[in-house]
């Protein structure tokens, strides 16, 4: 038998329960999660709830997206992020997480889904040193 993934197990989640409400909704809530009891995958509900998270967010075309950078970004900068990324994942909102990272030393880091796109001072000084090592 194949394992299932926590995308597949969500997805299956999501299907169920997306367009029902109150009484009904609660016993098929009950019953996911007598399934994933019986299934023994209890264990992997954090990662099962981020995916439905993600799959939610997606279906109501939102995207949530952790932004790092060393110090607080310009309005207008995380102003021109979001225009960005609501073209790149052609949804109708963009969520930014804002975090802090003095480790970064400049530049920003987004994290969207799998997805990550690094314009830190220090991953450009990585791939430089990198280039460097095989010239």
């Amino acid at each position: 038998m194949a394992k299932l993934s926590n995308k597949n197990i969500a997805r299956g989640i999501y299907e169920v329960l997306k367009d029902k409400s109150g009484k009904e909704y609660t016993e098929l809530e009950r019953k996911v999660v007598e399934y994933l009891a019986r299934k023994h995958l209890l264990g992997r509900a954090n990662e099962i709830l981020r995916e439905l998270g993600f799959i939610a967010d997606s279906d109501a075309g939102i995207a949530r997206v952790n932004l790092q950078s060393a110090k607080p970004l310009a309005t207008r900068v995380k102003h021109e992020i979001k225009e960005h990324l609501l073209k790149r994942y052609r949804v109708r909102e963009v969520i930014l997480n804002e975090e802090i990272d003095e480790k970064l030393f400049g530049g920003f880091r987004i994290e969207a889904g799998d997805e990550i796109i690094d314009f830190t001072l220090r991953h450009q000084v990585d791939q430089l040193e990198e280039h460097l090592q095989k010239s």
